[in-house]
C-alpha cells in the first residue's frame, strides 16, 4: 500500500491491520477496538475506511450508538443499513415487517427474553431478502460512539459480542475510553469481546481538510486548503480540540463569506481574508467553549473595579486602550496577543454574526472599510510615518510638521 493510497500516514498500521482482519477468511472470534479522543478525527478515518471497503464490494453497517437507550434501536439501525428501503419510515407502516425480517436475517433476540428469536416458534413474515443483503464473510459491523450509548456499557458489549461469538461477524468498535467509567464487569466484558486495541493518532491537518471537503463553495474551499497550516496554528492556540465544533464554525464561516467583501478595487485582499478568518474562528470556538458572558467579546467583570483614571498608571491606561477592563478580558487578549481594535469589526457586529446568525453585509462592508480599506485609500499621516525607514529626509520632515499641525 503506497502512501498516496493511505487514509492517514500516522495511522498506517491501523489501516493495514483492519485490511488483514476484514479481508481474510479466518474466524477471529474477537472484535477490534479503535480508541481516540473526541475531535481527533477517528470517526472521519473510519468513514474513509468504510468507503474503501464498499469499493471492494463489502457490505458495511455503520451504527452510531450515540443516544441509543434500547437494544431494539440498535436492531433497527442495523436493519436500515442492511436494507435501507425496508428500513425507511414508509416501510414502518407495515408494522411487524421490519422486526420479522430482522429476526430472519440476524437471528437475534428482539423480545428481551435472552433467547435468539430465530429459535422460537415466532411468526416471521414471508420476506426473502436478495442474496446481496444476506450476512456472509463480506459483511462488516462498525459500532461508533460506544461511550455515548445510554445503555449500560456492559449490556452494550454483551449485545455486540453476540455478533462476534454466535454469528462470526467481524466487528470494529470505536470509542473514547477516557469517557468510560471502568468497572470489574466492564473490564470482563471488554476482555471477552476485544482482541486488539488501537489508539488513533491525531492527524490534525488531514482532519481539518476533511471538514473543508464538505464545503459547497469550491472557491472558498481552495482558499481554506491553502491556509491549513495557518488554521491549524489558530486551532491549537484556541485549545478546543473539538472537530465537531470546528466543523460547525467553518460551515458558519462559509455562510458568512461573500467574496466581494474582501475585494478592494477588483483585487482580493488575502491579508484581510486571513485576519477575519482568524478572528472568526477564535471568537466562534471561544464562544462554544463558554468564554463570553452572553455576548461576543463581553467579559466577566472584576468584583472590585476602580474607574478613576487619575489613579491608574501608564500600564493600566494602555490596557484600557487594548479593551482590557477586567482580569477575564486581560487573560483573553494576552492569550492571543490582541487588542479589541484588532478584531476589525465592533463587538456588536461580531455578536450579530456569531451569536445571532445575522449577516448584515452593509454593516460589515462599512466597518471593514473604516478599519482597513480606508487606510489604503486615504493614508493618514501617522500611517505614512510608520514607514519612516523608506522615507527621504525631506518627506520625513514634511510629515513630522504635518503631524504636529494635526495634533
Amino acid at each position: 500500500m503506497t502512501q498516496e493510497n493511505l487514509i492517514s500516514v500516522p495511522n498506517k498500521h491501523i489501516e493495514e491491520y483492519l485490511d488483514y482482519y476484514f479481508d481474510g477468511k479466518k474466524k477471529f472470534e474477537y472484535a477490534v477496538l479503535l480508541n481516540g479522543a473526541w475531535g481527533s478525527g477517528k470517526t472521519w478515518f473510519v468513514k474513509k475506511y468504510i468507503e474503501k471497503q464498499i469499493s471492494k464490494d463489502k457490505k458495511v453497517a455503520y451504527i452510531s450508538l450515540n443516544g441509543i437507550s434500547k437494544t431494539s434501536e440498535i436492531d433497527e439501525a442495523i436493519f436500515k443499513c442492511i436494507h435501507p428501503v425496508l428500513g425507511s419510515k414508509q416501510a414502518k407502516l407495515t408494522g411487524q415487517i421490519l422486526k420479522g425480517a430482522l429476526k430472519a436475517t440476524l437471528k437475534i433476540d428482539l423480545d428481551g427474553d435472552s433467547k435468539p428469536d430465530g429459535s422460537l416458534n415466532t411468526s416471521i413474515p414471508d420476506i426473502k431478502l436478495p442474496d446481496y443483503l444476506k450476512i456472509d464473510d463480506n459483511f462488516i459491523l462498525i459500532f461508533d460512539d460506544l461511550e455515548r450509548c445510554e445503555l449500560k456499557i456492559e449490556e452494550t458489549l454483551g449485545y455486540i459480542n453476540y455478533f462476534v461469538e454466535q454469528e462470526s461477524i467481524k466487528v470494529l468498535v470505536v470509542s473514547n475510553d477516557t469517557e468510560i467509567k471502568e468497572s470489574d464487569n466492564f473490564l470482563k466484558k471488554k476482555e471477552k469481546l476485544i482482541g486488539i486495541t488501537f489508539n488513533y493518532t491525531e492527524d490534525q491537518e488531514l482532519a481539518i481538510k476533511s471538514v473543508f471537503d464538505e464545503l459547497d463553495n469550491f472557491e472558498l474551499k481552495e482558499k481554506l486548503i491553502a491556509t491549513i497550516p495557518h488554521i491549524a496554528e489558530i486551532f491549537n492556540r484556541i485549545g478546543y480540540k473539538n472537530l465537531r465544533a470546528f466543523k460547525q464554525s467553518i460551515f458558519d464561516f462559509e455562510r458568512f463569506y461573500i467574496k466581494d467583501t474582501f475585494e478592494w478595487k477588483g483585487d482580493f485582499d488575502q491579508e484581510i481574508f486571513e485576519k477575519i478568518l482568524k478572528y472568526f474562528l477564535i471568537l466562534s470556538l471561544e464562544n462554544k467553549k463558554g468564554r463570553f458572558q452572553n455576548e461576543i467579546l463581553k467579559f466577566k467583570e472584576d468584583e472590585e473595579k476602580n474607574n478613576k483614571i487619575e489613579e491608574k498608571d501608564k500600564n493600566e491606561i494602555l490596557k484600557i486602550f487594548r479593551g482590557i477592563d477586567s482580569k477575564d478580558s486581560e487573560e483573553f487578549m494576552n492569550k492571543y496577543g490582541l487588542s479589541l481594535s484588532d478584531f476589525i469589526f465592533s463587538p456588536e457586529v461580531w455578536n450579530e454574526i456569531i451569536n445571532l446568525n445575522i449577516v448584515d453585509k452593509n454593516k460589515i462592508d462599512l466597518e471593514l472599510y473604516e478599519a482597513h480599506f480606508r487606510l489604503k485609500e486615504e493614508k493618514p499621516t501617522w500611517f505614512k510615518l510608520m514607514g519612516f525607514w523608506d522615507l527621504s529626509d525631506l518627506e520625513f520632515d514634511d510629515l513630522i510638521k504635518k503631524a504636529k499641525e494635526e495634533i
